[in-house]
């Protein structure tokens, strides 16, 4: 069976071209690990509920156990790769910045079931056009610069760019 993904097209607004769109899955649904051990049930695993739930999560520690000792773990769906984030200013550690992390790559099961999946574009949404936005800013009594993306407010203007202004005199 082929895997299909439902997305949407929205358009671009922080594209200068009007032709542009970003496409957003839709999501289903949030499911958590008990989903899926009833799915692989329906699908006629032969263990029992308790079983599965208590072999999935040793594997889980282990696999947690085994990125934070150093060990690059393929679980054949993802990758997981141990990392320290942030640099080290003259080589101290900042407990603040500096901090281990994962860094979560495909693995060949996921590239594969990827790659058979078909992607069906329901539409594309519409946003507000430009008469509501305007009319949407103007409520917030907030407007945008021409040439600057900061939102400068007409009630305060010791804020943003004017603020900017005020203090290097410039």
């Amino acid at each position: 069976m082929k895997n299909k993904l439902q997305v949407q097209l929205r358009k671009d607004t922080y594209s200068r071209h009007s032709n542009e769109y970003e496409a957003q899955v839709d999501i289903k649904d949030v499911v958590d690990i008990d989903y899926v051990i009833n799915q692989m049930i329906l699908d006629g695993i032969s263990n029992d509920k308790e079983t599965i739930l208590n072999i999935l999560s040793r594997f889980n520690q282990k696999t947690a156990e085994l990125v934070a000792t150093g060990y690059q773990v393929d679980t054949e769906l993802v990758s997981l790769r141990p990392v320290i984030k942030g640099l080290l200013y003259q080589k101290c550690w900042n407990p603040y910045i500096n901090m281990p992390s994962v860094l979560i790559s495909q693995s060949k099961m996921l590239i594969e079931a990827l790659s058979e999946t078909q992607v069906i574009i329901n539409e594309v949404v519409v946003g507000l056009d430009e008469t509501s936005k305007q009319e949407t800013k103007e409520s917030q009594n907030f407007y945008i610069s021409e040439k600057s993306p900061i939102f400068h407010s007409k009630e305060e203007p010791a804020c943003g760019m004017a603020f900017r202004t005020w203090l290097m005199k410039a």
